[in-house]
């Protein structure tokens, strides 16, 4: 899988655009919706309401971090 994070100049029709690549997590399971760019304290709730493991949570952790150093989005949501 490849993330287009690196396109520094998007534009359609001559308008230029802010590209911002968006990673997006779907599952039946998953209760509500979080973004890696939310408080640690929304993230806490999100994972507590779904039940996830203490791997889980160390998983979720490490992409968000990845997500915010390589300038991408992280979506988790009910699909």
């Amino acid at each position: 899988m490849i993330l287009y994070s690196n396109l520094k100049k998007v534009m359609i029709n001559g308008i230029e655009y802010q590209a911002t690549p968006i990673l997006n997590l779907t599952s039946e399971k998953l209760k509500g919706k979080i973004k890696s760019t939310v408080s640690e304290k929304e993230i806490e709730k999100f994972l507590s309401t779904n039940m996830f493991s203490s791997s889980q949570k160390i998983f979720v952790d490490k992409l968000f971090s990845e997500a915010e150093v390589n300038d991408f989005q992280v979506i988790m949501q009910n699909g």
